[in-house]
């Protein structure tokens, strides 16, 4: 996953996305669903820096402007994980 995306579809000007937020991985999965079928299996896999993201984004609270929001969320959807750091 490359952290820098498009805003918007209408927008050619790249964002650089912060993935210390929790929902940044969970809309990335919702938009494979969405394109691929809800029945689709989706696989994380990382290394260094993106496993990192990815542990996060399954075991860490969510928090906004440093408190923590949601201690139990729920995960981005994987089916499974595999991260090497």
């Amino acid at each position: 996953m490359n952290h820098l995306v498009p805003k918007n579809e209408d927008s050619s000007s790249l964002r650089l996305l912060d993935f210390t937020q929790g929902p940044v991985m969970k809309d990335a999965v919702d938009l494979l669903k969405h394109k691929f079928g809800d029945e689709a299996k989706i696989f994380g896999v990382g290394f260094s820096l993106g496993g990192n993201h990815i542990l996060r984004s399954v075991g860490a609270p969510i928090e906004i402007d440093g408190k923590v929001v949601d201690e139990h969320q729920e995960g981005p959807g994987f089916e499974a994980i595999a991260t090497v750091s």
